[in-house]
């Protein structure tokens, strides 16, 4: 009998290690699914910022409602970047209570030109 009893205890202390370690993997993962978002969205609003020229503004913000994630914002700023013709664009998207994930991209500049000017 006593056993049985010592069989059952260690059942128990292994189901409940098993539940825990469940717990934690589903926790994990959906860090990782939040994360993974937060990158999807941020490299897709830096490719539209690059692609619509927005970029060259100087600066601009928004929100991913269009996304479905009204809560999670964006602001990108572009600087000189000290190279002639490329300039820096940092995006930065904020989502609450989590940490700021910053994207940094080097963006060719189109040189003007003068008119008459001997080539």
């Amino acid at each position: 009998m006593v056993e049985a009893m010592v069989a059952v205890a260690l059942l128990a202390i292994g189901i409940t290690a098993c539940l825990g370690a469940l717990g934690a993997m589903t926790k994990g993962e959906a860090r990782a699914q939040e994360s993974e978002r937060l990158q999807l969205l941020a490299h897709r609003k830096l490719n539209e910022l690059i692609a619509t020229r927005e970029a060259e503004t100087g600066s601009a913000s928004g929100d991913f409602s269009a996304s479905g994630f009204p809560s999670i914002t964006w602001a990108a700023e572009t600087e000189t970047s000290g190279v002639e013709n490329l300039d820096a664009l940092y995006l930065t998207v904020t989502e609450p209570n989590k940490p700021d994930l910053v994207l940094t991209h080097v963006v060719f500049r189109k040189p003007t030109t003068t008119e008459g000017a001997a080539n």
